[in-house]
Formats: structure tokens, C-alpha cells, sequence
């Protein structure tokens, strides 16, 4: 399983995070009555939106990583968790974006979930 690139943006922008817990839970409608709720799984598959500042100098590198390193977002990877610390497995749920932020530096947006 790969690792993170050393060279690029170890910590998440602040910014630009945001953490969200697995579902776990299914709702169901009852004939009568109020809707019924119950655990589904026992672990959810928690999602992470986050940014990192990447200058034009390394974008050859993060490119190669999510096209090559890790299938175009396919496979996993491991990457410490913002915050507990630990090192998680994650995977990418969606295309990473990048936009300008002047100059030759850029930002990635990118939404990865975490495999427990």
C-alpha cells in the first residue's frame, strides 16, 4: 500500500477541512406509526473533505501519485488522521479539484474516506 508523498503538504489546511462520521443507521417507514431506526453496521465509512496547498513544482508529483501510485484514486493509502494523530488507511471518493491561488501556487480539494 503506498504512503502519502513526503514532498507534499503533510497537514491539511484548516480552512479547508471537514469530518463527517459513517452512516451506520437504517430508517424505515412502518405501515403506521413513526419511521423504525436501527444500526445497520457496526462501522461506518467516515468521509474527509480537505485542502492542501501544492505549488506548480510539485504537481507532477501529486499527479503521479493519485494516476499511478494509486490507480487514479482506486487503491489506498495511508495518511495520519487530523485528529487523532494515527496513521488510517483512506481511499479517494471523489476526483481531487485544483484551483489557482495566484501565482504558482495552487490548492487541492480533494473528499477521501477512511477504511476501517
Amino acid at each position: 500500500m503506498e504512503t502519502w508523498p513526503a514532498t507534499l503538504q503533510e497537514f491539511i489546511n484548516e480552512e479547508g477541512f471537514n469530518y463527517t462520521f459513517g452512516e451506520t443507521a437504517i430508517i424505515s417507514q412502518m405501515d403506521t406509526g413513526p419511521t423504525k431506526k436501527r444500526r445497520r453496521f457496526t462501522k461506518g465509512i467516515d468521509d474527509m473533505s480537505c485542502t492542501i496547498n501544492l505549488p506548480k513544482s510539485l504537481y507532477a508529483t501529486f499527479y503521479t501519485f493519485y494516476d499511478v501510485s494509486i490507480n487514479g484514486g482506486v487503491d489506498t493509502f495511508y495518511f495520519d488522521h487530523p485528529i487523532t494523530g494515527s496513521t488510517d488507511v483512506w481511499r479517494f471518493k471523489e476526483t481531487p479539484k485544483i484551483s489557482t491561488l495566484g501565482g504558482l501556487e495552487f490548492r487541492v480539494s480533494m473528499v477521501w474516506e477512511r477504511i476501517p
